[in-house]
């Protein structure tokens, strides 16, 4: 049986009060189009595909492919990668510590400058064995253009699977994504909650409720425990 690990990221900032505010998504309760093998370099799924942890908070991320889970520069790569994949195409890392998302809603790219650091856990879950978050701290005004840019490509996603439930785009069309989308996310898994984040005080943590509610629930609990490392990561 051949093991299996899991990548995801989180977005956040430290306030002028030294809050913690991340970026908060939820898992869509089916997704219409995704990123691999397929005409075009993936596949539509014209009915959706249901995906588990539907309507739950979820962070952007799936299964590790890289070669070495214990290479944290091959870990790091795969979260950025699966970052890219459900958040925005044209996001991309010009270095370990500066992102740069082409094409911004002002039509210039927006690159944003980042502390990356990179967590893993160990787990016994049958072949899941394990799982890793990518924490990216930004400047705390800066986490307001990297959710606005979001916004907008999940719009793109939007706009996108509309013409896959209108019958518009079959099975067989993904590669017309990126020239209709460019922005749009390659996969359709997730998109940005309203409001797009939540802030924990310094001292919040341990009675925090957000974070009990992830904790209980299998299907979030790795998430809840990602951002309870949040104290341990920031500077």
């Amino acid at each position: 049986m051949v093991n299996r690990y899991f990548v995801y990221s989180l977005i956040f900032s430290r306030t002028p009060e030294k809050a913690y505010r991340f970026l908060c998504f939820q898992k869509r309760a089916k997704g219409y189009y995704f990123s691999g093998k397929g005409a075009g370099g993936g596949t539509i799924v014209p009915n959706g595909q249901p995906l588990k942890g539907a309507a739950k908070f979820a962070l952007p991320g799936g299964q590790f492919d890289g070669k070495d889970w214990t290479n944290l520069p091959d870990v790091l790569a795969q979260c950025q990668k699966e970052l890219t994949e459900e958040c925005g195409r044209q996001i991309h890392f010009v270095s370990n510590t500066q992102i740069v998302a082409a094409g911004g809603v002002s039509g210039e790219d927006e690159t944003v400058h980042a502390v990356a650091t990179v967590k893993q856990w160990d787990v016994n879950l049958g072949s899941t064995k394990g799982y890793a978050a990518l924490y990216l701290q930004v400047p705390d005004k800066e986490l307001e253009v990297i959710a606005g840019y979001i916004g907008t490509c999940m719009q793109q996603r939007d706009d996108a699977t509309l013409k896959i439930t209108n019958g518009e785009w079959g099975a067989g069309d993904y590669g017309k994504l990126a020239a209709a989308f460019p922005m749009a996310p390659m996969d359709d898994e997730i998109h940005l909650m309203s409001p797009a984040y939540y802030v924990i005080a310094v001292d919040g943590f341990a009675k925090d409720p957000f974070i009990a509610a992830l904790l209980n629930d299998s299907d979030t609990d790795w998430f809840g425990t990602i951002i309870s490392a949040l104290p341990d990561i920031s500077n």
